[in-house]
């Protein structure tokens, strides 16, 4: 375990991780300038540093988020002039459908009740079926360009407008951060509204690699509640193996948060035909634009190597992608989206990216210094 300043190395007879989630990166062009940000990285910077990301702002994403956070960053004081949803207005089956499922996540329905109802009373528009095609600007963004889409979020020709801005947050959903369980060796399923390849899990959340569980949304985007509840359910899978907890014990314990975590699953499912992710997104970058920001590998570049594999491993080398400091957690994504278009293939088709230790930036010496042989620990050199 690394904290600042020190290293503590450490062995376990099990493992619970929850590795958590990243925001999923939309590629277009200008999205690299200054000013465009994610949801996630503005709502770190507003909640941890008390900066807003910008004066005028426009918010472009789908989901639960699209309502949640342009709603927040107006109760910190942020001037939201515009917020995009790339899927549908809800309809009157639609509406129908997400009461019935409501049952056991009020809190959830009244979460997106209040969000609406702000953003309703301070009179920002909330424009269906639209989504972000380009951001423009001299040195940052100026402009936001937006285009209603179709049922795959492509662009429709004609329909592109303009809207002042010096910020652009882009929140179309979260990507679950599986290096460390693609590590242990741990077998994978694909969904890509959930964020792609998730890990396979029990009853107890075990993973198939021996004594590992995993929780919370690096095993699937659900929500702060749901992982919650899945942290719990772990907890219990643990104890079980560890010979803590009689198999009875764990059953009686974990049926309250099976229940729950069953009616918010249906909750899901009642939201999902609005929000699932449109293969569009991943069609707006022109041969200029930048995929790898990192390695300033642009689509034109990658569209000659990608033309002979369809393994985003050997595109790597080729191109540098996923070289760089997010070792591949901007571009990847894309990439292979760009692949699986080329090929005829369904991205859950693609061999995956082999992650490489360490998944994070860690200090030299934690990997370096032999006194980490030690039983103590190593402090880090100023």
């Amino acid at each position: 375990m690394i904290t600042p300043g020190s290293v503590h190395p450490g062995k376990t007879t099990g493992r619970s991780w929850a590795p958590g989630a990243h925001d999923r990166p939309v590629v277009f062009p200008g999205w690299t300038l200054p000013g465009v940000i994610t949801a996630g990285g503005a709502q770190t910077l507003v909640k941890t540093q008390r900066v807003l990301p910008g004066s005028d702002i426009v918010f472009a994403g789908s989901g639960p988020l699209a309502l949640a956070f342009p709603a927040q960053l107006r109760g910190y004081g942020a001037n939201v002039t515009l917020v995009l949803e790339a899927g549908p207005a809800p309809r009157s089956g639609d509406v129908l459908r997400i009461l019935r499922a409501a049952r056991g996540n009020t809190q959830l329905l009244r979460d997106a009740a209040a969000y609406r109802t702000r953003l309703l009373r301070e009179r920002v528009p909330l424009r269906y079926r639209r989504i972000v095609v380009r951001a423009e600007g001299e040195g940052r963004v100026e402009e936001v360009v937006h285009a209603a889409v179709d049922r795959d979020w492509r662009p429709l020709p004609g329909s592109e407008e303009r809207v002042a801005a010096d910020t652009l947050c882009v929140g179309y959903g979260f990507f679950p951060s599986v290096e460390l369980l693609r590590l242990a060796g741990c077998d994978f399923r694909y969904d890509e509204d959930l964020g792609g390849p998730l890990v396979v899990l029990d009853e107890w959340l075990r993973t198939t690699a021996p004594g590992v569980l995993a929780a919370g949304d690096g095993t699937g985007v659900a929500g702060s509640y749901a992982a919650i509840d899945e942290g719990r359910l772990a907890a219990l899978g643990a104890a079980l193996d560890l010979g803590a907890l009689e198999p009875e014990a764990a059953a009686a314990r974990a049926q309250p948060i099976r229940r729950r975590l069953r009616r918010k699953a249906v909750f899901r499912g009642a939201l999902r035909p609005l929000h699932a992710i449109g293969s569009g997104i991943y069609e707006l970058a022109t041969p200029e634009t930048v995929v790898c920001r990192c390695e300033q590998v642009t689509a034109a570049q990658l569209d000659g190597a990608i033309a002979t594999t369809f393994d985003v491993n050997v595109v790597k080398p080729l191109t540098r992608t996923a070289m760089g400091l997010c070792q591949g957690r901007n571009c990847q994504r894309q990439v292979a989206a760009m692949i699986a278009r080329r090929h005829g293939r369904e991205l859950g088709e693609l061999p995956v990216a082999t992650p490489r230790a360490p998944v994070r930036p860690v200090p030299i010496g934690a990997v370096a210094d032999a006194s980490l042989e030690d039983g103590g620990f190593f402090t880090v050199a100023e």
